[in-house]
């Protein structure tokens, strides 16, 4: 909350069977900002139904999913991926993330990279250049990470959300490809 610039924000936290007391605590004094909303959910770990019980009890018209493991390094972080989201046509917009070492850990998702599909420019220097500069320009990929990304909830919705099949890993390359099928960039 204090690291993010962008006006006008709610957060919906899924809390799924923490026990430690210290996250615990922790989840307690966010809760206390009328922003935020702790939801509680015991069933087994599948990322996509969570997700999904988040978004559904969300009012804005742009969601940002985000792991508990990402560090917020700019405070127009969430402004920046907006504006590219408000685009015509646009549906879903993903961001660079870096490993602690200062390393590129996603930059963008290309199908058939690695098999299935990788990440790009993984492992990368911050500062290294590449080639004309890609990781570091907006540009179009197969998919980005749910990591964090941020997506339209009309489109979420009509999608209906990630797929629950997929509880652990794809679940954001299967997004962004239904996406893709139904017009979205």
């Amino acid at each position: 909350l204090g690291q993010t610039d962008y006006p006008d924000v709610e957060f919906h936290i899924v809390d799924n069977g923490t026990t430690d007391p210290q996250a615990l605590a922790w989840l307690d004094r966010f809760a206390a900002d009328p922003r935020v909303r702790v939801l509680r959910d015991e069933s087994p770990f599948n990322y996509s139904a969570l997700n999904n019980l988040a978004v559904a009890g969300s009012s804005g018209s742009v969601i940002c999913l985000m792991n508990n493991d990402i560090e917020v390094m700019d405070a127009g972080w969430l402004r920046q991926m907006v504006s590219s989201l408000l685009q015509p046509g646009v549906g879903i917009v993903g961001c660079r993330l870096y490993y602690p070492d200062g390393t590129l850990q996603h930059a963008g998702v290309v199908v058939g990279l690695g098999g299935t599909a990788g990440h790009i420019f993984r492992g990368q220097k911050r500062d290294d250049a590449h080639y004309m500069h890609r990781p570091m320009l907006r540009q179009e990929y197969s998919a980005v990470t749910a990591a964090c990304l941020v997506t339209r909830k009309e489109v979420y919705e009509q999608l209906g959300g990630l797929d629950t099949d997929f509880a652990v890993a794809f679940n954001d390359i299967d997004y962004c490809l239904r996406a893709r099928k139904h017009g979205w960039k």
